[in-house]
This record gives structure tokens, sequence and C-alpha cells, in this order.
């Protein structure tokens, strides 16, 4: 057995309602009064509309509207939506039209929200409540307010802070936060995204900026995911990425590319491009850096020489035609005219007994295509090697913030699935 009551005058110092205390069989925050009453009509019309006093669902079931509940007066509880949310999965809030129902349309739409449902709003004339409004239209009329008057609470929650700011950033930025933590509360993250959307237009601010920011709520806000983050963090700590596979010394692969412009720049890798042009694209597309100073001076010299190919002329008149072969063997710098030499040298005599057997050997720079290929790929995953060691060392600073946190766990993961493809590719098993 319970008492409720709605106070009949307007009265700033009593309660707009009177509830009894609860006991061990009035569990207040888990009734809604009228649902059973209206759960069929809910079901049908596939709406609940909430209101928040008992005067309220009584008007509006004598004027033909069934599909209405009441909270009693109280805040709006997560068990209560659990209720509505078994008959149908959208809500429209009417509250009142002063202040307080205002902040208690907020404090609603957050709880609906927290419970996956989809929430619209309607919001009554200052001093108005849907019982008071409804017997002054009439049951037509109001029913034609409610359909012309719904919002989706993104433009409600718009028109509550952010009109009220404009012309003003700072209350702007406080605006824009406080529908950013409403947001936060929906579980789906593909509605999320698409509210984001809509609030960049009204706000008129860059899409992305929101989704940072939104993100930085969720993740505070939602201990299982803070707590699946943290234990990542442990896992990246145990990690031991040197173990993962044979890497060569990245000095080795930088003498390779060298080595390649030196022996096969100028032949055909493709239709109209030269192994040349096709290493620079590569190497500079994917912002590969030379370690070793003096393989990235060679670099330097071949990207210039790239550059100003085609023919110059000498001090006496004389038009000389500009070559790979002749920036390396007639360099000034002895070193590279020497690194030259030696690349273009024999390397090896075959044995007597291969040439009487007839025995044919394929010479190394007849497969010097697939050596580009190998060589490039080589040197392009222990550049990721390095790179992922390097974002694991910054994983140890203990003033890194969530939300950077969040961002080197989420480079390390896709620098880890190219190293992968890159290693499948080579043909080198990767340690799990």
């Amino acid at each position: 057995m319970a008492f409720a009551a709605r106070a009949l005058k307007g009265d700033d110092k009593g309660p707009k309602y009177l509830n009894s205390p609860e006991t061990d069989v009035y569990h207040k925050s888990s009734i809604l009064y009228g649902l059973f009453e209206g759960k069929k009509a809910i079901s049908k019309q596939d709406e609940c509309l909430l209101t928040e006093g008992y005067l309220d669902v009584i008007t509006l079931n004598q004027n033909g509207i069934e599909n209405v509940v009441a909270s009693s007066g109280t805040a709006l509880t997560p068990g209560q939506i659990r209720l509505v949310s078994r008959l149908t999965k959208n809500i429209t809030v009417l509250f009142d039209g002063d202040e307080a129902g205002i902040k208690a349309a907020k404090r609603g739409v957050d709880v609906i929200l927290e419970g996956g449902l989809n929430v619209k709003v309607v919001s009554f004339p200052e001093g108005e409540d849907p019982d008071s409004y409804c017997k002054k239209l009439g049951s037509e009329a109001f029913k034609k307010f409610l359909d012309e008057n719904k919002k989706d609470f993104i433009f409600f929650m718009a028109e509550l802070f952010v009109e009220k700011s404009v012309g003003d950033p700072i209350k702007l930025v406080a605006a824009t936060r406080e529908i950013l933590d409403s947001l936060a509360k929906i579980p789906d993250s593909l509605k999320r995204s698409i509210y984001v959307q809509e609030l960049s237009k009204i706000v008129k601010q860059d899409e992305e900026i929101l989704l940072h920011e939104l993100n930085k709520i969720t993740w505070k806000k939602d201990p299982v995911k803070k707590r699946r983050t943290e234990q990542e963090l442990e896992k990246i700590e145990k990690l031991k990425i040197e173990s993962q596979g044979p890497v060569v010394l990245d000095e080795v692969q930088e003498k390779n590319i060298i080595r390649l412009f030196v022996q096969s720049g100028e032949k055909e890798y493709t239709d109209g491009m030269s192994v040349c042009e096709f290493l620079l694209n590569e190497i500079v597309e994917d912002e590969i850096e030379f370690s070793n100073e003096f393989y990235a001076k060679i670099f330097l010299l071949v990207q210039e020489y790239e550059a100003n190919k085609g023919s110059e002329v000498t001090e006496e008149g004389v038009i000389q035609e500009k070559s790979l072969e002749k920036l390396f063997l007639h360099n000034p710098n002895q070193k590279v005219c020497s690194f030259a030499a030696d690349c273009l040298s024999e390397k090896f005599v075959l044995s007597p007994l291969w040439e009487k057997n007839e025995i044919k050997v394929t010479e190394p720079l007849d497969n010097y295509k697939s050596d580009v290929d190998s060589v490039l790929l080589h040197l392009k995953r222990v550049k990721i090697h390095q790179h992922l060691l390097e974002i694991q060392e910054q994983l140890k600073n203990p003033e890194l913030s969530e939300e950077q946190t969040i961002e080197i766990l989420t480079e390390l993961k896709e620098l880890k699935d190219i190293e992968n493809s890159l290693a499948k590719v080579i043909g080198i098993v990767i340690l799990k």
C-alpha cells in the first residue's frame, strides 16, 4: 500500500509531488505510473510518452492519448527505462515548461540515452505542463502540437544550451561539452558518431575535434573500457618486440639500397620508370630516412641527379651526358668512387667444373627487379620495426595522458599489422 499526491495550488516552498516513503513492497524508483494501462498502446504505437506526474497521464488518457506513463514525480531511473524498453525503443519526453522541468528533462534524456533507447523531447510554453496545456488546447490540437514539436534530443539540447551561448566563446565551449557529455552515454558507437556529425553542423566545429573530445569523455566514464586499456598497457609493457623474427641491422639494408642505385639505377623497372626513379619515389613517399651518414649523402646525390638529369655543358663548351655511373665512378669523393667500384666488381669466380658440366648460373644482375623488390621490403620492415621500438618506449612515459596513451596504442597496432604483412610477403615467420 502506498500514497501519492500532487499539490493543487502552486507553492514554491513545498514539493509539487508527494510520495509515500519506500517500503519492502513499494519501490517508486522501479515503478512507472500508468504503465499497466498503457502498455498495449505503447507497444502498438511503438512509442512511449513520458511525463512527470500522475495528472498528466490521467488527462492525456481522458483525451485519447493512451501510450503515456509518468515517473511519479521522481528522478527517472535506469530500472524505469528497462520497463519501457520491453515495449518500445522510442521515448518522447514531455516535461514541464518551467526551469525545474527543463532540468529534469535533461537528466531524463541522459538516463534514456544510457539505456540505449531513442529519445525525442517536447517542450511546453513556460508555466505549462502536459496536463494544463492539453486542457487548454483540447484533444486534437494537443495531438497536433505534439506531432509538430517533437525534436530529436540533439536539437532540443542545442536549443537549450547552444543558442543561449551565441557570441560568447566560453559559454559555447561549455554548452558543447554539456551535449558531448550526453552523447557519451549512448552505448552504440555508430549512433554516437552520427550525432557528432549533427552537432558539428550546429556548433560549426570540426567533426574530428568533437570526436576526439567525445572519446576522452567516453573513456573516462567507462570503467570497462578503462580497465581494458590498462590491461593492454600491461601487455605492451611485457611485449618483447625484439623477439619477433630475425631483423637485420638497418645499415645493411641501407647499403643494399645504395648498391641497387649503383648496379641497376638506370635499368628499366616498369614501363617508363627506371629503378632509380622507382626507389626514390618509394623512399620519399614512405618518409624513410637513412641513419648511416655516408649512405644518406649518396642518397642525396642520387636525388639531385634525378632532379637535374640530362646533359650539361662543361667550361670548355663540351656537352656531356649525365649518368649514374659517372655520378659514382667519377665522383670527387674517393670514398664514393671506391664504394661504387666495389659494387660493380666481380664477387666470385665460377668453378671450372660448373662450366665443364654446362651448369647455367644466373648472374645476380639478371634478376635485378626481384632484387629491388626484396631489398626495398626488407628496408621498410626494418624501419617500421625501429619505429615500433620507439613507440614502445613512449608508453613507458608516466606523464602520458589517457588520450595520448590510446592514440599510441592505436598507432602501435597499425604498425604491427603493417610489419606482419611485410613479413608475410618476405617469408619471415613472426612469433606471437
